[in-house]
């Protein structure tokens, strides 16, 4: 018998078909699990993904609802209070000075902006979401808004101190031109 002869008798023995056939399944089972485990892992990141973006959403419908409720609630009756007050006074300058004190409401009511989740949103965006960069760009362009809107409200809160401190000036309150040395003169910081 040549060791070839040999060999295919060795291979052909019911032991070495067990074995060969249990290396196969093993083989094939270690292939499953690790597929079982990488579609898992999958599944896993997809659904936090998902609650990613739904907390992503919740907090940017919250922000928004909340300062949409603001401009309707504050912004919207003071601009409708400042120009009706200034129609007023412009049709009251244009009488001429007859010596009547020109009478208009001025609101020297002070603001406090509602303190924003942005760092929250920012943090889901930017670091747990595979976002793509529209969304990215919004998050940053709504953080400088607040930052703005802040800014805004602190310089209107100051203005409105220095209102009660000194007393209101039209000329100041409404933006009006003045005439000073050499020319017009506005103060439109309200």
């Amino acid at each position: 018998m040549s060791e070839f002869e040999a060999a295919l008798a060795f291979l052909n023995e019911e032991f070495m078909k067990s074995l060969t056939g249990a290396l196969i399944g093993a083989g094939a089972g270690a292939l499953a699990a690790q597929y079982i485990v990488e579609r898992s892992k999958q599944r896993d990141d997809f659904i936090k993904e998902i609650r990613n973006l739904n907390a992503a959403v919740t907090i940017a419908y919250s922000i928004t609802n909340t300062f949409i409720n603001t401009k309707r609630q504050i912004v919207k009756p003071l601009i409708e209070e400042f120009d009706a007050a200034h129609a007023s006074f412009l049709e009251a300058s244009k009488m001429g000075g007859d010596g009547r004190t020109i009478v208009y409401p001025v609101s020297l009511q002070t603001f406090t902006l509602t303190r924003s989740p942005i760092a929250q949103l920012q943090e889901i965006i930017i670091n747990r979401m595979s976002a793509p960069t529209r969304a990215l760009s919004v998050v940053v362009m709504l953080d400088r808004t607040l930052h703005g809107l802040e800014r805004f409200i602190d310089e209107r809160n100051a203005l409105m101190g220095e209102f009660r401190e000194n007393g209101v000036s039209p000329f100041v309150y409404f933006g009006i031109k003045v005439s000073s040395d050499g020319g017009d003169a506005r103060d439109a910081r309200y």
